[in-house]
């Protein structure tokens, strides 16, 4: 008899979630690795973060940290489990409002690597309930691919006199989206979430009693993460638009920000639109090599989804070219300019 072996190969989900990152305040970094294989892994744990944040405290022993980087060597997960890492950090100060904080993590064993990525701004004026939308795949800005999930987060703060015993959070999917393929991912503290076949979504945290702002900060804030994916049917280039409805006991609801994100079925549609204000890379993807225009000097790097540093260098005002002679897959592109840090930009180098 002939029988089919199946190879012990895991696989594992990273979710980052993280709180509002206000200036000169504390906020709380979510870190789940998820094995969706009966099989146990052993791998390393790798979160990249902006240099200016400090690290307060983690819920589990690190291995290594430095400036930007906190490493956690030999972590085990169970078949089909979840490791949960929470990590506190300090924002830094008012001057440095309005730039873009990174939190990429990465899970290396024998057999694979593993990444996933939370992109933020500090903030200085805010309000602590909010909606905030990420792609899960190649992006490019506020744009990705419609044969992608987009993943939401949305997180509260009790800003009460007293603590909250229940929160109710309901959130109607805008009709682009596919109900069907709601999966929720990740959540501060235990939740029930169901789902109509109209994409309204209710997630209801019972007997949470958060404590309230003036009592712990940190502890009185929440979140809750899901991933949708849009319409297959849909075609071009498309908005999509959410906002969700936060009850704190039998208060009056919270309505969110919305949260905005473009879908298309091509990202060359806009592998040439600025990335940020003042810099533009393209084209993404590239076969090798890439063009970048910023209108100051700026230092720039390059690493793997490993967290190997690939290449580095310095950009004059104007056009520079940058030729990557790597393998093909995907790699992180990061500027600095000055104390400004910008966002990592996804780059995918094809052949």
């Amino acid at each position: 008899d002939f029988g089919y072996w199946q190879p012990n190969i895991p696989e594992v989900d990273v979710n980052i979630a993280n709180g509002v990152p206000v200036c000169n305040r504390d906020f709380r970094v979510h870190i789940l690795l998820r094995n969706k294989s009966p099989y146990a892994t052993l791998g390393h744990f790798v979160l990249h973060f902006n240099d200016q944040l400090t690290l307060i405290q983690s819920s589990i022993p690190y291995s290594q940290l430095s400036a930007g980087q906190i490493i956690f060597e030999d972590l085990t997960i169970e078949p089909l489990g979840i490791l949960v890492i929470t990590l506190d950090f300090t924002a830094p100060g008012f001057t440095t409002e309005g730039i873009a904080l990174f939190f990429n993590g990465i899970y290396s064993t024998s057999d694979g690597v593993y990444e996933g990525i939370t992109l933020d701004t500090v903030v200085c004026s805010y309000d602590p309930n909010d909606k905030k939308v990420e792609a899960t795949g190649d992006f490019i800005d506020d744009y990705s691919l419609i044969a992608d999930p987009l993943k939401y987060t949305i997180r509260f703060q009790n800003e009460g006199t007293y603590k909250a015993f229940d929160i109710t959070i309901i959130d109607t999917l805008d009709q682009l989206l596919d109900p069907s393929t709601f999966e929720l991912v990740a959540s501060s503290h235990d939740v029930e979430a169901t789902i109509t076949t109209s994409g309204i979504i209710t997630f209801v945290f019972r007997n949470i009693d958060l404590p309230t702002r003036s009592d712990d900060d940190l502890g009185s804030q929440g979140f809750v993460s899901f991933t949708v994916k849009p319409d297959h049917e849909l075609t071009g280039l498309v908005s999509i638009r959410n906002k969700a409805s936060i009850y704190f006991d039998f208060n009056p609801p919270i309505v969110t920000n919305i949260a905005h994100w473009h879908v298309v079925d091509d990202l060359a549609i806009v592998s040439t639109k600025e990335v940020y204000a003042h810099m533009s890379v393209y084209p993404n993807p590239t076969q090798g090599t890439l063009y970048l225009t910023i209108d100051k000097e700026a230092d720039y790097t390059i690493w793997d989804c490993a967290g190997r540093h690939v290449d580095a260098g310095i950009l004059q005002p104007g056009s520079n070219s940058i030729h990557l002679d790597v393998p093909y897959g995907i790699y992180y592109l990061q500027v600095r300019d000055g104390d400004q840090v910008f966002a990592p930009v996804k780059v995918a180098v094809i052949r």
